[in-house]
């Protein structure tokens, strides 16, 4: 009898062994497949990075070749001969002649354009402001079908004028691109009291914009580049649509902005390529 129950006993150690062995590579027979099919796996894509937003350089561009004519006076100092509305009427009687200079003296006297178109020119004229004064030469006038506030109009690059002897440099002062680009630190020193004579000039070569007062550099924009579309499209003038602004040619436009101001030895130079 109790060499039966040791029997059995062994039979059944004998069997728990065998199912465990048996388990036991079962579970190395699943791990092996699990690392098989991992390898069979193809590894998923990685994402593709969208390529970084990196603003354009400047449209970098030949110097234009040729040569500045000689000078051309644009006021004789007694009429108005090349001067007027934009359809060359004569102007209204708040512009006159005095001592010399184009004067705008009263009210209602509107804006004063020249009768010729310009491209590329080099401008200079002498100016002085009221206290207070505020006024402008703008440059490449021309007619939009919708210039500023939704309305049809003729708009142009502007050079600021103003009674702003204090002010720091800013879009909206003295030799501003206005309301695109502020003028540089050296407008502080270069600029003059309102009642004083300022001398300026405005060169356009290209794509390249330039102010002087009283023979200082003070501003320079490149209107070809991305950023000068980027003002553009910030502006009173994003309508236009910035690629249309400023027109490749238009007229020279003394501003009446309700204050007095006079302007004298206005004369061009106009480019002539080189054939």
């Amino acid at each position: 009898m109790k060499q039966a129950i040791i029997s059995a006993i062994a039979i059944a150690l004998i069997c728990f062994t065998t199912t465990l062995a048996s388990a036991d590579k079962k579970q190395e027979e699943q791990k092996k497949q699990k690392v098989e099919q991992k390898k069979e796996q193809p590894k998923p894509k990685e994402a593709s990075k969208k390529p970084e937003s990196k603003p354009k350089p400047a449209v970098k561009k030949k110097p234009p070749v040729g040569k500045w004519s000689d000078a051309i006076s644009l006021f004789d100092g007694k009429t108005f001969d090349g001067w007027g509305n934009t359809k060359g009427e004569a102007p209204k009687k708040g512009w006159v002649i005095e001592n010399g200079t184009l004067f705008r003296k009263d009210g209602g006297a509107g804006q004063l354009y020249s009768k010729e178109e310009y491209e590329d020119f080099e401008f200079t004229f002498s100016w002085k402001i009221s206290k207070k004064g505020n006024s402008g030469v703008k440059y490449r006038v021309a007619y939009y079908e919708i210039a500023t506030h939704n309305r049809p109009g003729w708009i142009g690059c502007e050079y600021q004028l103003l009674d702003d002897q204090k002010s720091k440099p800013g879009a909206y002062n003295t030799a501003a691109v206005y309301a695109l680009q502020a003028p540089n630190k050296k407008i502080m020193k270069a600029k003059k009291p309102a009642g004083e004579w300022n001398q300026s000039k405005i060169q356009v070569l290209g794509g390249t914009i330039k102010h002087w007062l009283n023979g200082e550099l003070v501003n320079e924009i490149n209107i070809d580049d991305e950023a000068w579309e980027k003002k553009v499209s910030k502006s009173k003038f994003a309508k236009t649509k910035p690629d249309q602004f400023p027109s490749p040619k238009g007229k020279i436009m003394l501003q009446d902005h309700g204050k007095q101001v006079w302007f004298k030895d206005l004369s061009i130079k106009k480019w002539e390529p080189k054939k």
